[in-house]
């Protein structure tokens, strides 16, 4: 105890204390530096506040629904805007209470006729077929190169359309005749009995033909279908075969004994 208050050393006294004021003054400054750490400490977590700690998800209980907000429920009346009410449309009871008060109901519109009106006439298709022009049509005619003298020889004839559309071929005695000569004898002819033509109405397409066939009796013809009795004899025949207005055609053939 008195090496405390009376330091004994080779030093002056003076030294001894003026170190022991100093490590004091040193611990003291510690302290102070220590306390003030902590309290700063102190106050920055009482100024932040405690953490919130999420609580712990339980996934197998539905999820609640977020409540609204009194401000999305409610609007403030200052911010709404109001919904215009409906115009109530006229009934028959409003226009009796509008008679009884002396108000002038509306008038009922004139009545729809119950009339249909006729319906509009309908074009009709041109169904109409142009008739065949002479110009278009290319007859044909074939038979057998060789016939015995009083033998029939069948002559097969076509009238071919060569025009680019559908066209309705009129044939009749008129306007068609088939015509045999031997040089310049005339044998036989369809205008010697024109019921060997019949009339025919049909309908030729484009580059398609109409055929037909005609039989010579191997005779001589003359007016009313009749018969000469002359046979002709073995020789050169040319068949002729011609429809008004077209190209005629010829086919020639031999009669033999």
């Amino acid at each position: 105890m008195s090496g405390v208050l009376h330091p004994v050393g080779p030093e002056p006294v003076g030294v001894y204390w003026l170190r022991r004021i100093v490590v004091f003054a040193s611990a003291v400054l510690a302290l102070v530096l220590v306390i003030a750490v902590v309290v700063s400490l102190n106050s920055a977590a009482s100024a932040s506040g405690p953490e919130a700690v999420p609580a712990p998800v339980d996934t197998n209980s539905p999820s609640p629904s977020p409540s609204p907000s009194p401000a999305a429920v409610s609007p403030s009346p200052a911010t709404a805007s109001p919904t215009p009410s409906p115009v109530p449309s006229s009934t028959p009871s409003d226009s009796a209470s509008s008679s009884a008060k002396g108000m002038p109901s509306a008038k009922p519109g004139p009545k729809a006729s119950s009339k249909t009106a006729p319906p509009s006439p309908t074009t009709p298709s041109p169904t109409t077929i142009a008739a065949c022009k002479a110009v278009d049509l290319r007859p044909t005619l074939t038979g057998p190169q060789r016939v015995k003298v009083k033998a029939k020889a069948p002559l097969d004839l076509s009238l071919i359309n060569g025009g680019p559309q559908p066209c309705r071929l009129k044939l009749t005695s008129d306007n068609f005749k088939l015509t045999i000569t031997s040089g310049h004898d005339r044998i036989w002819s369809t205008a010697d009995c024109t019921d060997l033509v019949k009339p025919t109405s049909v309908k030729i397409a484009s580059e398609d033909a109409y055929a037909w066939r005609l039989t010579w009796d191997g005779r001589r013809s003359r007016k009313s279908c009749g018969a000469r009795p002359e046979i002709p004899g073995a020789g050169t025949y040319v068949a002729t075969a011609d429809f008004d207005g077209a190209a005629p055609v010829s086919f020639r053939f031999f009669v033999k004994k």
